[in-house]
């Protein structure tokens, strides 16, 4: 990630718990929102050519509406779909969207635990961007969701679907990052795309705040070695975990058929 703010300095006069608006006239903001609508473009010129869409899209207009209505339920939140979507899907349809990440046992207390999260660390990350505090940056940091040391897909699964709550939550709280329209397209994002992308706009955000990769050579020639190897990396780690999500929704969608079938 190219360090596009090093020269850029903290704002003065002003205390975190005054900063809770996105001031889009100001000039890091400015250069955070057009650098992460490159990650956008990046992600999308990623994605093959006859990529379906509509069922990422979908998921992500019922993550967006209890993003706005928390309290919702299942059946408050397709009803609402339907009407503003036209489409026509029914309360199962969203109970299984976070059935098949979470479990039955996931309940309605715990959804609402989860968008309230998601809300509190997207105003965690605005006021970073804001603050441009090296600290703040290092707590917002530990909130985030944690890759699991084990290869339990399941459990990477509930990581992956809180990170795609956190960044549609950001752009659906703060519509003033939409500059250009990269909250339609992050409705396109599946898991895997939009974990790359938080990664992608964290790192900015670091820069931002002017903390230092740990163990990050002096040396830029070094640097560039290390920046294309880390480049690589991320690719395969990103085909391994389309490959990861891939398998998860045919095993979902199959699990979803049978209970169809024997309804």
């Amino acid at each position: 990630m190219p360090r596009i703010f090093d020269e850029l300095q903290a704002p003065t006069l002003k205390k975190l718990d005054e900063i809770n608006a996105l001031n889009v006239n100001d000039d890091v903001v400015k250069k955070f929102i057009a650098a992460a609508h490159e990650c956008v473009v990046k992600n999308i010129n990623r994605m093959p050519e006859d990529s379906q869409f509509e069922s990422y899209v979908n998921e992500s207009r019922i993550l967006k509406i209890f993003i706005k209505n928390p309290r919702f339920s299942a059946r408050d939140c397709a009803e609402e779909m339907n009407v503003r979507y036209g489409t026509s899907i029914q309360e199962n349809f969203v109970f299984r969207m976070f059935d098949n990440t979470f479990g039955k046992e996931f309940t309605r207390k715990m959804r609402e635990e989860l968008f309230k999260w998601a809300s509190e660390l997207s105003k965690n990350f605005v006021q970073t961007l804001m603050s441009r505090n090296a600290g703040e940056y290092e707590n917002y940091k530990k909130l985030l969701p944690r890759n699991p040391r084990d290869h339990d897909y399941s459990i990477k699964k509930q990581a992956n679907f809180k990170r795609r709550v956190l960044v549609l939550t950001l752009y659906t709280k703060y519509p003033e990052l939409n500059v250009y329209g990269d909250a339609e397209s992050l409705e396109k994002f599946g898991y895997a795309y939009t974990k790359h992308f938080l990664y992608d706009i964290n790192d900015l955000l670091r820069n931002i705040c002017g903390v230092q990769e740990k163990d990050r050579a002096k040396n830029p020639a070094q640097r560039e070695i290390e920046r294309l190897k880390g480049a690589l990396e991320n690719n395969e780690i990103l085909l391994k975990d389309l490959q990861e999500e891939f398998e998860a929704r045919l095993q979902a969608n199959h699990q979803n058929e049978m209970i169809d079938f024997f309804s």
